[in-house]
């Protein structure tokens, strides 16, 4: 009887983590009129005026004046279980929250476009992908890595220091190809 009653505390199952690997359409949360209102959530500094550019995967359309560097942002999502949040929809909402990081970093940096975004989960492998994301789901959370440069473009929108103009280019611009513009 002791021998058993040892064995059930000593003993440590092994806990088993959900990390479920989902590849979603970007579309959904970035479609034309979400872009041009710019993603913000709640008590962001991100205001949608349409003065902000989406460029999906790592191939970087001529005519853009890209800044140096790179960013890399991480959308992280609790998902609710009171409401009953399926994994696809907790993902959006993650992307949602990493783009308006993206958004918060290019404004900071007088950018008026996020191009070259791909898919970074962990810092680790690159999903390059001009129409899909990738996203990790857990029991506790949905999690969207990003990597972007930053950059402008004339006519676009207003960037820091600059008056206003009308829109010239779509606010979500489909990239083709696989270069990639690395610093």
């Amino acid at each position: 009887m002791l021998t058993c009653v040892l064995a059930a505390i000593c003993w440590q199952g092994t806990v088993q983590a959900r990390n479920t690997k989902l590849v979603l359409p970007v579309g959904p949360v970035v479609s034309p009129k979400i872009a041009q209102q710019a993603p913000a959530a709640e008590g962001s500094a991100a205001a949608g005026s349409g003065d902000m550019a989406f460029v999906f995967g790592s191939a970087i359309p001529e005519g853009m004046a890209v800044l140096p560097g790179e960013i890399v942002v991480r959308g992280e999502i609790q998902p609710s279980f009171k409401n009953g949040y399926e994994d696809d929809i907790v993902c959006n909402k993650a992307l949602k929250q990493a783009l308006v990081y993206l958004v918060q970093r290019a404004r900071v940096n007088g950018a008026n476009a996020v191009v070259g975004i791909v898919s970074y989960y962990n810092h680790g492998a690159i999903m390059d992908s001009v129409s899909d994301y990738e996203c990790h789901a857990g029991a506790t959370r949905a999690v969207v890595d990003l990597k972007a440069r930053l950059a402008r473009v004339e006519g676009l929108g207003a960037s820091a220091g600059q008056s206003p103009q009308p829109a010239a280019a779509p606010a979500v611009v489909p990239a083709a190809g696989n270069a990639t513009g690395k610093n």
